[in-house]
């Protein structure tokens, strides 16, 4: 069960600086024509919300792109609703993706097209998914829905072994670009 004890009552996080860095460089592709208040009402929610589930799980240690998930968050549920789903998604699904496991493209890239995968040495395909996967493709899309989308699916499955199926797959539709 999630904790639910105020922000405010919690010590402060030792990477609350890099948050709030993050947050304030938000909201950048969507929602379009958003009013200067507006903006900065958005920017502080999100900062509340990944501060808050940061203070309440001092164990978990921010990474860049983390802000990029929550904002999907907090426009699909609001401030309120977001906190514990997002909570929730934080320890148990990005958890994993803190490890040093993102290699797992090249082996379905190998099975699918060897020759495709010989390209690419196995640190090229962590440094080339390492932020995709992260912000589980939410920097790279620019489209709300298609994120959204993206996100249903991931999440019906709750299986985090997806995105590197789906970032694969990406990389072999767009071989051509990469073949010499």
């Amino acid at each position: 069960p999630l904790r639910m004890t105020p922000m405010d009552s919690l010590p402060p996080h030792r990477e609350e600086g890099q948050v709030r860095l993050d947050c304030d460089r938000s909201f950048v592709f969507f929602p379009t024509k958003l009013d200067n208040p507006s903006l900065k009402l958005l920017q502080n929610q999100l900062y509340d919300l990944i501060v808050t589930v940061m203070r309440r799980n001092p164990e978990l240690s921010y990474y860049q792109g983390f802000h990029d998930v929550a904002q999907i968050f907090l426009l699909v549920f609001g401030p309120t609703e977001a906190l514990p789903i997002f909570e929730y998604v934080a320890l148990y699904f990005l958890r994993d993706f803190m490890m040093p496991e993102m290699e797992a493209s090249l082996p379905v890239i190998k099975a699918v097209d060897p020759e495709f995968a010989l390209l690419f040495p196995d640190y090229a395909i962590f440094n080339i998914a390492i932020a995709a996967m992260l912000t589980l493709f939410s920097h790279d899309l620019r489209v709300y829905t298609d994120i959204c989308i993206l996100f249903d699916f991931v999440f019906a499955y709750r299986n985090m072994a997806i995105p590197p199926y789906i970032f694969a797959a990406i990389l072999l539709l767009n071989k051509d670009k990469f073949s010499p």
